[in-house]
């Protein structure tokens, strides 16, 4: 028994002297600062575990972001393509107007299609061309594929185009092969009729129709349409025709005006 006190002594004045070595070197014991390294320890997870949420989180923003921005660029592009290609469009547009103008006698102007004035019976449009580019009254309207109508009215800077599809609109045309001639009247929609061909004639599907000039209007040789259908009627005189034209007016945005031979 007196043996275990004395090894007990000796632990404990052991236990005195490293204390008072540590604290001749280290200084004071603080018991504070002993506690604090836990919570150190505990912050120091706690912040490593958020950053591991946080960050699929930071990256499915970043992505997002970049997507936002990818869809902006992208539209931009599409948006820049749209613009070539009309830019494209247009010069093509231009350059068969500007061959045809070389190639027509009585050519006039060119002139844009600036408004259109559409409906169940009269069918219109507005150029931006009027009498100071030499426009006039009566004068024959056309693009590069075909005849599209006259002008009815004038002013300096504007002029009005009565289309052949209008209800009161009509043309002294010839069948290209057949060279029988006609009368094409609008109907107030994208087709219009050939009248008075007698059912004598022999008229087919496809046919093509120039003006024949013969209405002191038009200029002779300019192309107008073809023939869709035609129904041979058994009871009539003549033949219903049905012509679609080569130029639909609701397609065309430039055009040329013709004057008649002699003009």
């Amino acid at each position: 028994m007196l043996k275990k006190h004395h090894t007990l002594f000796l632990i404990y004045v052991f236990f005195l002297i490293s204390l008072m070595t540590y604290q001749s070197f280290r200084g004071p014991f603080k018991p504070i600062l002993c506690l604090r390294y836990p919570l150190f320890l505990v912050n120091d997870v706690i912040d490593t575990a958020i950053s591991i949420i946080r960050k699929p989180f930071v990256l499915l923003f970043t992505i997002e972001g970049e997507n936002v921005r990818l869809k902006s660029e992208l539209n931009r592009l599409l948006l820049k393509e749209q613009q070539y290609d009309e830019a494209i469009n247009q010069n093509k547009r231009l350059s068969a107007l500007l061959l045809l103008k070389g190639e027509t006698i009585n050519y006039v102007s060119a002139a844009r299609v600036i408004a259109r004035q559409p409906n169940k019976w009269y069918h219109q449009m507005v150029l931006d061309s009027g009498t100071k580019a030499g426009i006039k009254k009566d004068m024959a309207v056309r693009t590069d594929k075909g005849l599209i109508g006259k002008i009815i009215s004038t002013e300096s800077n504007y002029s009005t185009v009565l289309l052949l599809t209008d209800v009161y609109s009509s043309v002294a045309v010839r069948l290209e092969d057949n060279r029988t001639e006609a009368v094409l009247s609008g109907t107030g929609s994208e087709l219009c009729l050939l009248k008075y061909i007698p059912v004598s004639e022999d008229v087919k599907a496809g046919e093509p129709l120039v003006t024949s000039g013969t209405d002191n209007l038009f200029p002779a040789g300019i192309p107008v349409g073809r023939v869709l259908s035609v129904e041979r009627v058994t009871s009539g005189m003549f033949h219903e025709i049905k012509v679609e034209l080569f130029a639909q007016p609701t397609k065309v945005e430039e055009v040329i005006i013709v004057s008649r031979e002699g003009t």
